[in-house]
């Protein structure tokens, strides 16, 4: 290439393949030398494609990005690729992201790189990798996402701020460390024969892997959307940190005790399932299911629990609680998305336990049974065990026990202790035992 600078300049903002601006290398396995920069840029804000401006081998060769060599992004430009889906690609030199927002990708049949890998704020989409990541960078808000087969990161890397997203088949074989609100995921087949560290920063852990590692963390969230059991999560050197059962994620916490402690770990149900075992606290920390839902099957709550305001948590295998589970809806307005809810779903079902379930509703007009409500969603009953008792709580508006399409058995204490309020008791058949 020679020793200068040479822009890439695709300014029309037009799809047509006739405003496309490409860099070819052809004839046998190619490199691409000297000391010199290229700077791609894009002006084209729809309907990217890889060829738009486009660095790559053609045929059947290779190319090879040489050490002294360094591609950049404007800081304005739109989507730019470096790499042909059927031609290998070895980076030796830099490849710099920096236009904050839009995406550098990087791909071949395979990749490697032995160079400098960097996102300034911007999408770097590294595909296809083998062999080592080597060097890699992200700041200022970026986003750095990695996929291949086999890669290995095996240099130690700072994530501050920003995203890193490592998918495929993959072993971390160094210190990743997270800070300042940043995010990294573990997706694919991976190990994690290195250490994770997270400050104030969330790892997802999108898929499971049998070898976690060292996973250090401290005021940051854990997002589990995929299987774990409980030994595994607790084997996480944390601290003032909240595992967030999320959309796809699953706690196996069967014949266990998950035990909450504001010092370690806390526990929210996100959208996710918990099955089995026991929940407990250290101190006065409580149990949370946020607005994105959730089931709990089989499980004893032996900590304080809220249902926050949307969430509609479901039941299966019977819910024992020895605490005080609230259920809150503190908005005064009708919409369905303010509803709070704990269903019972499947067979007969039982709420067990020695604890209290506290109804509130803010709700004062178009009330519906669905506003605050315990309730079987069919097609079982639902049995309201002998110690449980369930209230209405301070200053609250309409709740509801039960729901007219199923039978209801009440053996403990349904209270209404609102004056002037209504709590309602609902089936399709109400047999009780207990104490209205």
């Amino acid at each position: 290439m020679g020793n200068g600078t040479l822009r890439m300049d695709r300014t029309n903002n037009n799809s047509s393949n006739s405003n496309d601006v490409r860099l070819y290398f052809q004839g046998g396995d190619q490199t691409l030398g000297g000391t010199g920069t290229i700077t791609m840029h894009s002006a084209l804000t729809f309907s990217n494609e890889v060829h738009d401006v486009n660095i790559t081998a053609v045929e059947d060769g290779s190319l090879t990005i040489d050490s002294g060599i360094t591609i950049e992004t404007s800081e304005n430009s739109r989507f730019v690729a470096i790499g042909a889906s059927g031609r290998p690609l070895a980076i030796l030199g830099q490849v710099h992201a920096r236009s904050p927002g839009h995406t550098l990708r990087v791909f071949g049949s395979q990749g490697s790189s032995s160079g400098t890998v960097q996102s300034r704020g911007a999408i770097l989409d590294v595909n296809n990798l083998i062999g080592n990541l080597s060097t890699a960078t992200v700041s200022e808000g970026g986003t750095l996402d990695v996929d291949g087969d086999g890669y290995v990161v095996d240099q130690d890397a700072t994530i501050e701020g920003s995203t890193l997203i490592l998918r495929g088949r993959w072993e971390n074989q160094a210190t990743l460390t997270s800070t300042n609100g940043a995010n990294v995921t573990l997706n694919g087949q991976w190990e994690n024969s290195g250490t994770i560290g997270l400050t104030d920063s969330t790892l997802t852990l999108a898929t499971h892997s049998d070898q976690l590692g060292t996973v250090n963390a401290t005021s940051s969230n854990i997002r589990l959307s995929s299987r774990w059991t409980t030994a595994e999560i607790e084997s996480i050197n944390a601290s003032g940190s909240t595992v967030h059962v999320a959309a796809g994620g699953w706690l196996d916490n069967t014949s266990d005790t998950f035990t909450m402690s504001d010092a370690s770990l806390l526990l929210e149900l996100d959208g996710g399932t918990i099955e089995g075992g026991s929940i407990a606290a250290s101190a006065v920390e409580s149990f949370v299911v946020t607005n994105n839902e959730g089931s709990l099957i089989g499980v004893t709550l032996d900590a304080d629990g809220q249902l926050e305001e949307g969430s509609g948590v479901t039941v299966r295998d019977g819910l024992a609680g020895n605490g005080v589970l609230t259920l809150r809806r503190t908005t005064n307005n009708s919409g369905n998305q303010f509803d709070t809810r704990l269903l019972f779903s499947g067979p007969d079902q039982t709420l067990a336990g020695t604890g209290t379930v506290e109804l509130f509703s803010a709700l004062t007009f178009s009330q519906q049974a669905n506003d605050v409500q315990v309730a079987s969603s069919g097609p079982g009953k639902l049995t309201i065990g002998s110690d449980v008792t369930i209230r209405n709580g301070a200053g609250s508006q309409t709740t509801t026990v039960g729901s007219t399409a199923f039978p209801l058995q009440i053996e403990g204490t349904v209270a209404s202790t609102v004056a002037g309020r209504t709590l309602n008791v609902f089936g399709s058949q109400v047999t009780q035992s207990g104490t209205l």
